[in-house]
């Protein structure tokens, strides 16, 4: 397996009016830590961001899925969790457009410190209507906690 590594390292610029967060002097908050996959489908992507200040990071199926309404399945998305920072873990989050769109949710698990294996995203299909995944689709988002 081709095992790759994303650094998750955040950084985020805040103004720092008594409005705002965080409170003080520092206007930067910088979180910095490795998760690193072993990727075991040729379709698969490294979760992203769209953008720096974003919280999660998108995951990616690599194949088509109907969700029939009512039902679930679990989506491939081409990666196993390979390892992650002791003190840190990671869960997995909805995206909002899929929930108010389509009503589609993931299943929201966490992923321990110590886990090895599939990253697999289990979908449920709350609506009324059939849902396909598509192969390259943003299915949920990986968020990192320490």
């Amino acid at each position: 397996m081709d095992q790759k590594s994303i650094n998750l390292t955040t950084t985020c610029n805040f103004s720092t009016t008594a409005a705002n967060w965080p409170i003080g002097n520092s206007n930067l908050i910088m979180y910095d830590t490795v998760v690193k996959f072993a990727k075991t489908h040729p379709e698969a992507k490294i979760p992203t961001k769209n953008h720096s200040c974003d919280t999660g990071f998108d995951v990616y199926s690599v194949e088509e899925v109907t969700i029939k309404a009512g039902e679930s399945a679990v989506v491939d998305v081409g990666l196993e969790f390979a390892d992650i920072t002791p003190g840190f873990w990671v869960k997995v989050e909805g995206r909002s457009g899929l929930g108010f769109k389509h009503s589609v949710t993931p299943h929201p698990g966490i992923i321990d410190q110590s886990y090895r294996g599939n990253a697999g995203i289990k979908i449920y299909n709350n609506g009324k209507v059939d849902y396909t995944v598509n192969v390259g689709d943003r299915i949920a988002q990986f968020v990192v906690y320490q």
